[in-house]
């Protein structure tokens, strides 16, 4: 019948409308699907990029360390060095721990214990923060970027000891300038150096 044939119609477009609405929700989740596809794989190209950027901070740090233990080491070494040719008796150790703090040893009462910069008498805090700048000199090569040292403050240094460390550093630089004041320089034996190798007022 009439009434039928128009039932079906209808229901034939409703199904129509269905399938199109249909495709479309299958077209949204398809694209849907592909972006989470792709987000998913973002993401684990991005853990990936994590792995490697940690590897490398644990590689860059590994190398910070070993860089700064090797500094210590011969910052550590120059120090010991220029006390042992300056024959200090109270001090019997300068060095820098792993924080890179200075620490001095030097006898107390008979006995060698740390002690603070604070403690020191001036003449000795004058003398370690002149070493200090010498073991720096030293142990980080400055010599090859500026061969010029100038050596000031020496006034807290004797005689014998200002030739000791002038001496030492003869053969450690192009040049050396040593800032003293006159009468120290009358007294020291510049005779033994190199003409032309050390200045004084």
């Amino acid at each position: 019948t009439e009434a039928e044939r128009s039932s079906l119609a209808e229901e034939i477009e409703a199904t129509r409308v269905d399938i199109e609405t249909t495709r479309r929700d299958i077209e949204q989740l398809e694209a849907a699907c592909e972006e989470l596809c792709k987000q998913a794989q973002r993401r684990d190209d991005l853990k990936a990029s994590v792995t490697d950027l940690t590897d490398r901070i644990q590689t860059l740090t590994e190398r910070i360390e070993r860089i700064e233990t090797h500094l210590r080491e011969e910052f550590n070494a120059a120090m010991d060095d220029l006390l042992a040719e300056l024959a200090f008796e109270r001090i019997d150790r300068v060095w820098l721990d792993g924080e890179f703090k200075l620490v001095i040893a030097r006898e107390v009462d008979g006995s060698v214990r740390e002690d603070s910069l604070s403690h020191l008498a001036e003449s000795e805090r004058e003398m370690i923060g002149l070493v200090l700048g010498l073991a720096g000199f030293l142990a980080y090569d400055v010599g090859e970027l500026t061969p010029v040292l100038l050596v000031d403050s020496l006034s807290a240094f004797d005689t014998v000891r200002a030739d000791r460390l002038l001496s030492y550093f003869a053969d450690k630089t192009a040049l050396l300038l040593a800032a003293v004041h006159p009468t120290m320089a009358e007294e020291l034996p510049f005779s033994t150096m190199s003409i032309g190798q050390y200045a004084t007022p």
